[in-house]
């Protein structure tokens, strides 16, 4: 209803005047409203959207969680707009406000042409920085789409509508469920940024892993540390596939390759990281917490694919879009991904060498996936860190970022001050602070970068 509300503002206004709306939020974010907001936007006829989040009880009738934008028709060159604030005084501080040029939207939303909720200035022209050195993985325009990196996309089975397909098995008959034609399903809890054992079920001594007579299955538990460096180890999954059901769905997509990566569907902007992806078997089941992203590349520059999707800047970004839990795939074609062709072989050596330090730790994968590199024994979390830092780093590099633009991306309170209205990696940074005492990946990254440019790590 709040759609027609705002379509007949729009018409019945004099093209002198101006109106002045209270409506959803998804009057300028919804896929069902996005042809209203290009019209707008692109005739120039937004003065101002100023975006509400009711945690302070504006409308006290209102639920808390809700949120609502407070928008002005009218002929204007540019949209003033302020985001996330809490209370109308906050519309007094200038760092929360930002402007909207007319091409914006298609630059940065080409696809959906939906806005982009920015905190604030700085972060607009970050995006518009990155959107310029990047174009985005998927543009679809009309019944044309450009595709650089060849990608497939499959959600495999759902959990409940394939529920048939599943066969539960106890702690015997997994430790030979290979062997009988039967692979794991894969949820997307239990694999992390470059690592695929993650997390897993587990059995006790007295029962087996859905004997709900004597109790429900154990839950989910992160790997530790110890079993991860046994490279014969594998996860426990809750249910198992027999090994035909995948192939076909991989006939279906005709994707031939030994390997597929696996994006989890269900991540937060407050979580350490939202963008999770890595790599696994391409014969294991996969269920619908997660998509299966496949380029079609060899597998060395598919591990460049795999670092860009992992990479903080990329996260960055998706951060920004991103509102609620759902990653959605509209959300990931539109994220600016650098081109295969802008990987030249050295960068192609520096991304690949580094991303098989993270990823050839097990005995499934090393078997299928760059092959060419040694087996490695899973790193300490320090030294993961590390090898990640140089990515993320060299990776900023390739995008043009200067050493400020990417220490404002890793903590933009560290560049702006504590009272500037953005934040990026808040669940990342106290993790860390109160594991290590410090935010090591902010550091580690600076340090990486810091050497690149001097030609000391190469």
């Amino acid at each position: 209803m709040f759609a027609y509300f705002a379509e007949h503002a729009v018409r019945i206004k004099h093209e002198a005047g101006r109106v002045g709306l209270v409506v959803p939020t998804g009057i300028v974010l919804d896929d069902a409203t996005k042809r209203f907001t290009q019209e707008i936007f692109a005739q120039g006829l937004v003065s101002s959207v100023y975006h509400f989040n009711n945690t302070e009880s504006i409308f006290p009738a209102v639920h808390n969680s809700y949120s609502f934008v407070l928008l002005t028709l009218g002929k204007a060159e540019k949209a003033d707009c302020v985001f996330y604030a809490t209370n109308p005084a906050q519309l007094e501080d200038e760092k929360r406000h930002l402007s909207f040029e007319p091409t914006d939207i298609a630059l940065i939303n080409p696809n959906t042409r939906t806005l982009l909720l920015v905190r604030s200035e700085y972060d607009l022209e970050l995006c518009r920085k990155l959107y310029k050195a990047a174009p985005v993985l998927v543009k679809e325009e009309g019944e044309t789409t450009v595709n650089r990196w060849c990608i497939k996309t499959m959600g495999m089975f759902h959990m409940a509508n394939d529920s048939d397909l599943f066969e539960s098995l106890d702690r015997e008959q997994a430790a030979t469920a290979l062997e009988h034609g039967l692979v794991p399903l894969y949820e997307g809890k239990l694999f992390w940024q470059f690592d695929h054992r993650f997390a897993s079920f587990g059995y006790s001594e007295q029962r087996s892993l859905l004997d709900c007579e004597q109790g429900s299955l154990l839950d989910v538990h992160d790997v530790d540390i110890t079993l991860k460096r046994d490279r014969t180890f594998r996860i426990i999954p809750r249910y198992w596939v027999r090994h035909e059901h995948v192939a076909v769905r991989m006939a279906e997509k005709g994707w031939t390759k030994s390997w597929v990566l696996a994006l989890r569907n269900l991540a937060s902007t407050t979580n350490e990281r939202t963008l999770i992806v890595s790599v696994l078997p391409a014969s294991y089941a996969l269920g619908h917490s997660a998509t299966l992203v496949m380029p079609d590349f060899s597998d060395k520059k598919a591990a460049c694919f795999l670092a860009l999707l992992n990479s903080m800047v990329v996260d960055y970004v998706l951060r920004i879009k991103q509102s609620g839990t759902n990653v959605s795939l509209f959300f990931v074609k539109q994220l600016p991904i650098l081109p295969p062709e802008s990987f030249a072989p050295a960068d192609v050596e520096f991304i690949a060498s580094r991303v098989a330090m993270l990823t050839r730790t097990a005995d499934d994968i090393n078997a299928v996936w760059l092959t060419e590199y040694p087996a490695y024994t899973f790193q300490e979390p320090r030294e993961r860190l590390k090898i990640r830092a140089e990515l993320d780093a060299y990776i900023a590099k390739m995008y043009g970022l200067t050493r400020e633009e990417l220490r404002y991306i890793l903590d933009p309170s560290d560049v702006m001050g504590p009272e500037h209205p953005s934040v990026t990696f808040p669940g990342l940074k106290k993790k860390e602070t109160e594991f290590y005492g410090e935010y090591l990946t902010q550091r580690l990254v600076l340090e990486a970068y810091d050497k690149l440019v001097s030609g000391v790590l190469k």
